[in-house]
Order: structure tokens, then C-alpha cells, then sequence
């Protein structure tokens, strides 16, 4: 990963919307903008120490679930869209640092072939059973049992950036994030890979919302591999 220093805090800070809080204490950006030169060196060392020592202090890593109403007067669970989740075992940040690690140069040329397939879960909170989520996800470590899988399968190639760590796929919510080699073997495993959680969990992908990036391969064969996945997802 390449090194963090204050003027990449300084960016970031930025970029926020004057509008939007960082964190529970509601304080909004425009507070830190407009105080940044008195507490700017204290930013700096809790961003640094989390890139250099890996530690967090726990009221950063904390979040708020909000919950939408899908339908007028809701009064179960399913009634009701989360926002916002976390993921059992691992802290919120993770998932977040390595996606934006894993996806950082795509647009650059004379890149290795390599795909990100992004999958949105349809009505995750309507199909799948609360004692499916209890009972996979906090005991047998849905999805992992069934993408990890892929990690044995000599026909699946890596994302270049994740050989190292054996990393096949994200999780964020009803969000799934897959990586693989831009290649048609590798594309068919990882997308039967999923169909496998999904007959075992009762989530479905949502095509109108789903979709793939590629980077290191010319326009017609990103096409081609975006078929593959397309005749796979239809077929599985």
C-alpha cells in the first residue's frame, strides 16, 4: 500500500461536503475545515498511527445503523431497509481500505488483466431468513465457506493485487465485491462460486444493479468476458 502523509489527510479532508459529519459526535466537516489549523497535528497522528501500527481507537470504528422504511406504517424487520452494517470478526474500516486499495488505478493503462465484480443482493432483507443470517454468517462464516473455496481451484487466477493474501471477495452488506484475473476461466468460477452461496443462503443478485469492471484488456474482450458472466449468471 502506498504510504499515507498529512497532505493526503489534508486532501481527503477536502473532498467531505461541508455538509456531511465524519463520525457520531455530529461534528460536520466546515467545523474541521474551519478549526483545522488548531487540530490538524492531532489528526495527523490518529490517521498515521492507524497506517502505520494498524490501530484504531474503538469511538472511531463505531457506526450507526439506520434503518429506511420501505412501506408505510412498518412494523417488522423486513419492513425496513438497512444502511448500514458490519461485518462479524472484522473491523469496518477493513473492507473499506482494501476496495479502494484493490480498485486504484483501473483507469491507468498498461495494467495486468484483472476484473472486479461487484454484485448487489436483491431485497437481501426480504429473502434471506434472520436464522440463515444468525446461524451461517456467525458460525459457518457465510460467504466465506463458499467463495473461499474458489482459492482451491486451479482454474480460478487471481486479481493480481490479492494472490499475496489469498482475498477472492469483499462484503459490504447486500453488497458482494468478487475479484478475479481478467479471464474466462477465472470470470466462470468466481460467478458459479457465487451462485453456490446463493442457492445456499436464498440471496439473489440484482442484474439491473450489478455489474464489472475490467482493466489491462482491450474493449472487445472486456466485452466477451462480460458475456461470460452474464451466460453464467443466467445458466447458474
Amino acid at each position: 500500500m502506498q504510504e499515507v502523509i498529512t497532505t493526503d489527510i489534508d486532501t481527503a479532508l477536502a473532498s467531505i461536503d461541508d455538509a456531511k459529519a465524519a463520525g457520531l459526535d455530529e461534528f460536520n466537516a466546515i467545523f474541521f475545515k474551519k478549526t483545522w489549523h488548531l487540530i490538524k497535528h492531532d489528526i495527523y497522528d490518529v490517521v498515521l498511527e492507524f497506517f502505520d501500527q494498524a490501530y484504531i481507537h474503538k469511538p472511531v470504528n463505531c457506526i450507526t445503523i439506520t434503518l429506511i422504511p420501505k412501506l408505510d406504517n412498518a412494523l417488522y424487520a423486513k419492513g425496513y431497509r438497512p444502511i448500514a452494517w458490519f461485518i462479524p470478526g472484522r473491523q469496518i474500516v477493513d473492507n473499506i481500505l482494501l476496495a479502494t486499495e484493490l480498485i486504484r488505478g483501473y483507469n491507468r493503462s498498461h495494467m495486468s488483466p484483472r476484473c472486479v465484480i461487484k454484485v448487489d443482493t436483491k431485497k437481501a432483507y426480504d429473502l434471506v431468513q434472520w436464522v440463515f443470517l444468525e446461524s451461517m454468517l456467525k458460525e459457518l462464516g457465510f460467504p466465506e465457506r463458499c467463495l473461499s473455496d474458489m482459492s482451491k481451484n486451479p482454474d480460478l487466477n487471481y486479481h493480481p493485487k490479492c494472490e499475496r493474501i489469498s482475498l477472492t471477495h469483499l462484503m459490504f452488506a447486500d453488497d458482494l465485491l468478487m475479484f478475479a484475473r481478467a479471464d474466462h476461466s477465472s470470470i466462470e468460477k468466481i460467478v458459479a462460486a457465487f451462485h453456490k452461496f446463493s442457492r445456499a443462503s436464498g440471496l439473489e443478485a440484482s442484474n439491473e444493479k450489478s455489474c464489472i469492471y475490467f482493466s489491462g484488456v482491450h474493449q472487445d474482450v472486456a466485452t466477451q468476458l462480460a458475456e461470460v458472466a452474464i451466460d453464467e449468471n443466467n445458466t447458474g
